[in-house]
């Protein structure tokens, strides 16, 4: 059961960690827009090439100072995006209650026994 459990545990982390990732750039807050293309180390970016943020998802950064996007402000610095809903995992949590409740019960069985 120990070697179950451990195959699992790493499939979680797998699953989980390939909907994150990281950029660096200007978010600019109103939009939703992480530009990447810096001109020369001003501060100043460009409107291409960009990542959009999509709804649903947790932008975790880290604030480096202010940028901007065509006159427009924003915040430079490194950011995560991990998407966030639980209702996406809920089949993560099932499956991992249902086999730690199945290895409870065979536990219990066997002592009884």
């Amino acid at each position: 059961m120990k070697k179950i459990g451990r195959y699992i545990f790493f499939l979680c982390l797998v699953l989980i960690s390939s909907t994150v990732f990281a950029v660096n750039g200007c978010y600019i807050s109103n939009t939703g827009v992480i530009y990447t293309s810096q001109i020369g180390g001003s501060g100043k970016y460009n409107a291409s090439p960009s990542q959009i943020i999509g709804t649903g998802a947790c932008l975790i950064g880290v604030s480096g100072g202010a940028c901007t996007v065509n006159n427009v402000p924003g915040t430079t610095g490194d950011y995560s995006l991990s998407y966030c809903p639980i209702d996406d995992y809920i089949w993560l949590l099932i499956i991992a209650s249902s086999l730690a409740g199945y290895g409870f019960l065979q536990k219990k069985i066997l002592i009884l026994v």
